[in-house]
């Protein structure tokens, strides 16, 4: 086998080839072996669709919005693993905010002050539930302006 083909999220061929480094034997590749980030990106795939669902009810996304957001809550989602969530809601829920708020959400030095400080197996709704959506607004426009700065 020198390839896996699956089909992505939004029903297109993504391919998986052998490393340069594969191993042959008999002149064939070895079956391609996926790396912890694409071992990891996989378990993730349950939560992130679960937000993408929540989204997906209240706007219907074009092709590219939908690769775009399906990005954003996976490079998320990789940040929630950082922070030690691992509970399916917490996971779902962080993809979600990176999805609907701001991409780097986590990033606002209020809100990684609360995730750091959290007790082990807090969830992630309990730590979240009290923001007003003028909070959001206001983490939203620090973390743009943010941004900003550090592009220039």
């Amino acid at each position: 086998m020198h390839h896996w083909h699956l089909l992505n999220p939004v029903g297109e061929l993504s391919c998986l080839a052998p490393s340069a480094h594969a191993q042959y034997v008999n002149g064939q590749a070895s079956i391609p072996e996926l790396s912890a980030q694409q071992w990891q990106d996989m378990q993730n795939i349950g939560p992130l669709h679960q937000a993408m669902q929540r989204l997906d009810a209240s706007t219907r996304a074009s092709a590219t919005e939908f690769k775009q957001k399906f990005q954003t809550g996976l490079h998320a989602l990789r940040r929630a693993k950082q922070l030690k969530l691992d509970d399916p809601h917490s996971l779902s829920l962080f993809a979600e905010l990176a999805m609907s708020r701001h991409p780097l959400f986590d990033q606002h030095p209020e809100l990684q002050q609360v995730l750091q400080q959290r007790a082990p197996n807090e969830p992630l709704g309990g730590l979240t539930c009290d923001l007003t959506e003028q909070d959001w607004q206001r983490l939203i426009c620090e973390i743009n302006a943010q941004q900003e700065q550090s592009a220039h």
